[in-house]
């Protein structure tokens, strides 16, 4: 039986292409010197980082002491940059990455001696050179996090428009996400709204960094109140959300007291705007599905109305200030709503005849309402919800009424709204008509769900509730 031969993994990679021996010699081998082969050299088995000998010769040749001097090329690089001559400064850089490239000759030859000059830079090359290593461009704020961005972007396509719905410069929308990158405490409570958008039972860690946030930032002497109204009205409507209740009325008696504080005077279609107009809705429905009070102040409602100026007809008018007739419809549907709850809970002090006058007058102005808005803020389409006898197939019993716009909806919804809640605030007083009554709360209570119907957005049936 023979000697086993064991296979060699050593030696240059020249001589194991070949499939023959190798001597190791360095730096070159025998068996490349008599073929007059390039040597190749790298680490064992997969030969990573090839070396020749032609590469190692010219280092090996330099004697213990020589002199090196590396030429750094970022200067001459950087020096292709713009540079405006008035922010020039002279900046002494410490030093300089060294390149591995040496020119044999040149190093030999400055042994003992001199060391080989360098070109110096101009002022604006090194100028330029340290606003690139020291001054980089300012990296934009963006979100970086797939959670949080599934999060902002729920907030951009349910929550803001919602917000947003009337006010035509819709800021929620286009201003409060970036407001929210810069800082900390608005971005927590965006991120808690989106969160309690898709989970609308399960109570969400960013609402509880936002209120301790907002609490710190309203005790702050210089607090910025603008920031911590937007905050404020945003949790509100997380409150509402949600099942709303007393853990909410927290959110609510601060907001309106925030919203005092805001200086109001720039308008009401700005940011601070749509925050009084969206807290002042949120409470009108909050109050109509806890059968409540509404927590608002009519007074700084009317001065709102009053500071708006706006048209009272619409002379045939196709569209014109739709946001100041949604704003006349929720400030009647919040008296409605309020004598409502007065008369169902027994606590109205008033007689008959003054309760009489109080229903007459709203049910007035609600009429002169749906006769004077412009064409914009009617019906686009109405089409009546099928009859028992229809042999029409559908998948709804409620009647498709279609409108152009978040305002033209909501306004259009507080309508029928005001309207039902007038009709249930009469019924006690003459019992022989109550079957005429019925008949409308029946038609306002339809249109009300046919409209609410065809939202996407879900929050949109607090009002059909």
């Amino acid at each position: 039986m023979g000697k086993e031969q064991f296979r060699a993994r050593t030696g240059c990679l020249t001589c194991r292409d070949r499939h023959i021996k190798c001597d190791e010699t360095l730096p070159k081998c025998r068996n490349c010197c008599k073929s007059n082969r390039v040597c190749e050299r790298g680490i064992r088995l997969n030969f990573i980082d090839i070396q020749t000998c032609a590469s190692q010769s010219g280092l090996m040749d330099l004697p213990p002491g020589t002199q090196l001097k590396f030429h750094d090329e970022s200067r001459a690089i950087a020096s292709g940059y713009a540079v405006d001559p008035k922010k020039e400064k002279h900046v002494h850089t410490s030093h300089t990455e060294p390149t591995q490239q040496t020119e044999p000759s040149q190093a030999s030859s400055s042994k003992d001696g001199p060391i080989l000059p360098v070109r110096t830079a101009s002022s604006a090359e090194q100028t330029a050179l340290v606003q690139v290593q020291c001054n980089p461009l300012p990296s934009l704020q963006v979100i970086t996090n797939h959670d949080e961005g599934l999060l902002m972007e729920i907030f951009l396509g349910k929550v803001a428009p919602w917000m947003d719905c009337l006010v035509a410069s819709k800021p929620f929308a286009n201003i409060t996400p970036f407001y929210a990158l810069s800082q900390p405490a608005l971005y927590s409570t965006v991120m808690a709204c989106g969160e309690r958008y898709l989970m609308p039972t399960e109570e969400s860690l960013y609402h509880e960094k936002a209120c301790q946030s907002l609490e710190l930032e309203i005790a702050k002497p210089d607090a910025d109140h603008l920031l911590c109204v937007t905050i404020s009205a945003l949790l509100h409507a997380y409150g509402i959300m949600g099942d709303g209740g007393n853990n909410n009325k927290g959110h609510s008696d601060r907001t309106r007291a925030l919203i005092g504080q805001v200086d109001l005077s720039g308008g009401y279609s700005h940011l601070a705007g749509a925050c009084f107009w969206a807290y002042n809705l949120n409470s009108v429905l909050d109050s109509l599905v806890h059968n409540s009070r509404p927590m608002y102040d009519a007074d700084k409602i009317d001065m709102a109305l009053n500071a708006v100026q706006g048209t009272d007809t619409n002379n045939g008018i196709l569209y014109c200030d739709e946001d100041l007739w949604a704003y006349r419809i929720l400030s009647t549907c919040a008296k409605v709503a309020a004598l409502h709850t007065e008369v169902a809970q027994g606590t109205y002090a008033d007689s008959m005849d003054r309760l009489r006058q109080d229903r007459e007058q709203y049910k007035g102005w609600c009429d002169e309402w749906a006769s004077n808005v412009p064409r914009s803020m009617m019906p686009l389409c109405y089409i009546p919800p099928p009859d028992e006898h229809s042999t029409l197939e559908t998948t709804t019993h409620f009647p498709q009424v279609m409108f152009v716009g978040s305002s033209a909806t909501v306004a259009r919804l507080l309508y029928h709204v005001s309207c039902l809640l007038l009709v249930r605030i009469g019924v006690a007083e003459r019992s022989t008509e109550a079957q005429e009554a019925q008949c409308k709360q029946i038609r306002h209570a339809m249109d009300i769900c046919g409209i609410a119907s065809q939202g996407e957005d879900k929050y949109v049936t607090l009002v059909s509730r």
